[in-house]
């Protein structure tokens, strides 16, 4: 196989020299083809031999062929390849398989290029503008984009969703991502550009008005991103991780993620809020996780564990298909990796049927707490739930015997993710970065679908009246709820 039998100098010289090789190529400089097809086949080897689901969602016999097409007998841009490893890796399914350009490649691009200068949302298959960083002040939030540059908003959708890398095929979630990355994959796919010609409808107008045209200048990334930080403040003022308050008869929860904060830390508080919860006899508790992405293992178990549920075993496997790789030449730091590899073979994993399968970890967190609460749970979830998040919303799903699920399908799987440890690969000759997730873990779970993320319980979208009036509906779907069974507790 092609890269298998490099010398040990020439590994040595490729560990050397890895970080110039990846910084020669220039997105637009075209490559010559037999370079650009020894990438693709690297890209597929790699993929094959350390992926644990390369192929849970298309059969590996596809995926050869694809391949295989995907060879070029013309010179090609590493931009080029960038959008053809784009389309393969969207086919394997997997939402911790990134591929990305090197730093140096990134920054030169954000520092001398310019971007669509609207941030979109996507609701009942049209889309809308979130915020307005262009010089027409008069196209207000809600606002419908028809088009760019004369091709119609759906067309450019089907074209960027194979960017966004998700476990499975959770449509909806997809949109949800490409709402905060349709500047970036935009120009990838259909070039930088300095003005952008759009069709748009007023917020609120009739959807059979035929639409306006406007001609928008692209803007700077630093620009945006500083207009960015004035909506959201994020950056050195960013939110907490983790917010609870009590309002009258009900608690709010706000989990954003699973992670920048102590285990130590974030267990105390757990305690503090569901003592809190029962000492105060509080019979609703609203758990907000739409904006988290996941984090530590473990963290979601802490917080499952606070839940009335009948779970009784997590994991139905956790595992890798390799402890080691024959690529460690082509990885980013692989004396490094050659290191944890082999701790990774004598300590964590034990050989399985095939596989390496993990020796038990987290039992402990998810062991009942002294102050499990048996009150009603609603939990928000949306497509930025990821990870762990997908995780802690699916044993809610199916294990939590008072949860209720709001909001929009997960990022993440509803049965496995493929995560825990990776490798980094730096394709030689383009310079490409691909990510690879190395173990498996697949939740001990029947009643879900395996090719798609956590499904809600009640389906609530933000609409395009949401957007302009600046509503959160699954908030109101949740008070709703709590105030229905409230009414019915009474008449009992």
């Amino acid at each position: 196989m092609l890269l298998r039998h490099a010398t040990y100098l020439q590994a040595v010289w490729l560990c050397l020299t890895i970080q110039s090789l990846a910084q020669l190529p220039q997105v637009g400089v075209l490559i010559d083809p037999e370079l650009i097809n020894q990438d693709i086949q690297l890209l597929r080897e790699v993929l094959h031999e350390s992926h644990p689901g390369y192929s849970a969602f298309c059969p590996e016999s596809r995926l050869d062929s694809m391949f295989a097409e995907a060879r070029v007998e013309e010179a090609c841009s590493p931009r080029d390849l960038y959008i053809t490893a784009a389309r393969l890796i969207d086919e394997i399914g997997d939402g911790h398989t990134n591929l990305y350009f090197t730093e140096d490649v990134s920054d030169q691009l954000l520092n001398h290029k310019r971007f669509f200068p609207f941030t979109l949302l996507f609701a009942q298959g049209r889309a809308y503008v979130n915020h307005n960083f262009s010089e027409h002040e008069y196209l207000p939030r809600g606002s419908e984009i028809v088009s760019i540059n004369g091709v119609p908003m759906e067309e450019i959708v089907d074209e960027l969703t194979v960017f966004i890398t998700c476990d499975g095929r959770p449509r909806e979630a997809e949109l949800r991502q490409l709402e905060g990355q349709f500047w970036w994959f935009y120009a990838l796919r259909f070039g930088f550009r300095n003005t952008f010609s759009i069709a748009y409808r007023e917020a609120m107008s009739d959807p059979a008005i035929p639409p306006k045209l406007l001609l928008a200048s692209a803007i700077g990334y630093n620009d945006r991103f500083d207009l960015l930080q004035e909506v959201y403040g994020f950056g050195d003022e960013a939110a907490e991780p983790f917010e609870f308050t009590i309002d009258n008869d009900y608690g709010v929860l706000t989990i954003r993620q699973f992670h920048g904060i102590s285990r130590m830390r974030y267990e105390a508080f757990l305690n503090r809020c569901f003592a809190e919860l029962n000492t105060r006899r509080i019979s609703s508790l609203i758990i907000d996780i739409r904006e988290n992405g996941g984090g530590r293992e473990g963290f979601e178990n802490l917080l499952f564990s606070h839940l009335e549920n009948d779970l009784s075993n997590k994991y139905r496997t956790v595992e890798m298909i390799n402890v080691k790789s024959q690529y460690y030449a082509y990885m980013d730091h692989p004396i490094r990796n050659r290191f944890k590899d082999m701790l990774y073979r004598t300590f964590e994993f034990k050989t399985g049927e095939g596989t390496y399968c993990r020796k038990e970890r987290f039992g402990r967190t998810l062991e009942p707490t002294n102050d499990v609460y048996r009150g009603d749970v609603y939990i928000l979830i949306s497509g930025e739930v990821f990870s762990s998040g997908a995780d802690f919303a699916s044993l809610a799903k199916s294990y939590g015997t008072r949860c209720t699920l709001i909001g929009g399908e997960t990022l993440g799987g509803a049965v496995a993710n493929n995560s825990g440890y990776f490798y980094r690969f730096i394709l030689p000759n383009t310079g490409l970065v691909v990510e690879v997730p190395r173990v498996r873990f697949e939740l001990d779970i029947d009643d879900q679908p395996v090719d798609h993320g956590v499904i809600p319980d009640v389906e609530i979208e933000v609409s395009q009246e949401d957007l302009v009036r600046g509503t959160d509906p699954l908030i109101g779907a949740a008070h709703q709820l709590i105030h229905a069974r409230a009414a019915v507790a009474r008449k009992e």
